[in-house]
């Protein structure tokens, strides 16, 4: 009974703490025991998008939850750093001492997960990509070119022009607005992170910390026998290409739902 009681005294505390990655840190919380879970979040926002299902999950999961590069608490990057967020994703499962996890993602945090199953599939249980999975845009393969650099400048000179805060509360408006008939309930957690963000991403030329179109090919050479889980809600309009990559995966539409299904 002692022991017993200890054990569910560690489950339930809350270890924070940071990982070094290479050129940064990552912040980093873990609750819950048993098999691990790793949760990553979307864009704008950071590991408080998984409060909704925390607890539950902590009651028969090892949680980790934390900030990606450049979101929360964790370190911001520079322009000319070289990383992937997949790879800083295996440097955290390293230093806590994980050799396999179920891979949870949104938005941002789905493109994640694809890039990690696509370059480590040996160590994910399963994956779970919501409103995000092949991102397309170039990759490290194809660097900025000048034209692209230069229109990028200009664009982060009109949006310090603009200001930011006009910019937060447009992206808070257009993820309501294409969200479920419970749009509203969205708008107090959602604002809660979108107005600490530090937007480093919309003002600076963001590095290729994702595979983008450099994905398909790793996908199509890999050989897939993890379980492989499909979200959308049924306001998005986001294609399932992903399926031609992915057969075995299977699809789940939540009705009523926009962007930021955990959260709605």
């Amino acid at each position: 009974m002692a022991r017993a009681a200890v054990q569910e005294a560690r489950c339930k505390k809350v270890k924070r703490g940071t990982v070094a990655v290479d050129g940064g840190r990552l912040y980093y919380e873990e609750s819950g025991c048993g098999t691990p879970v790793a949760l990553l979040h979307g864009h704008s926002f950071d590991r408080r998008q998984w409060d909704p299902q925390l607890v539950l999950l902590e009651k028969r999961y090892r949680v980790i939850r934390f900030d990606l590069r450049g979101y929360g608490r964790s370190s911001m990057p520079d322009e000319q750093q070289r990383a992937l967020h997949a790879e800083d994703l295996l440097h955290l499962l390293d230093a806590l001492g994980i050799a396999r996890a179920h891979l949870i993602g949104s938005s941002l945090g789905g493109f994640v997960v694809t890039d990690f199953i696509a370059l480590f599939p040996q160590r994910a249980l399963s994956a779970v990509m919501a409103s995000g999975d092949l991102f397309d845009v170039s990759g490290p393969t194809q660097p900025w070119t000048a034209d692209a650099f230069a229109a990028r400048r200009a664009s982060i000179a009109d949006l310090r022009k603009s200001g930011l805060s006009l910019f937060r509360e447009r992206w808070l408006e257009q993820l309501i607005a294409n969200s479920g008939s419970g749009r509203e309930r969205l708008r107090q957690p959602l604002w809660r992170m979108i107005s600490e963000w530090q937007m480093w991403q919309p003002l600076h030329v963001e590095p290729r910390f994702l595979l983008g179109t450099d994905v398909y090919q790793k996908l199509s050479a890999t050989p897939f026998n993890l379980p492989v889980l499909i979200i959308r809600g049924d306001r998005e309009t986001v294609d399932w290409h992903i399926i031609d990559l992915l057969p075995a995966a299977k699809r789940h539409v939540i009705a009523d739902c926009g962007h930021v299904a955990n959260v709605e």
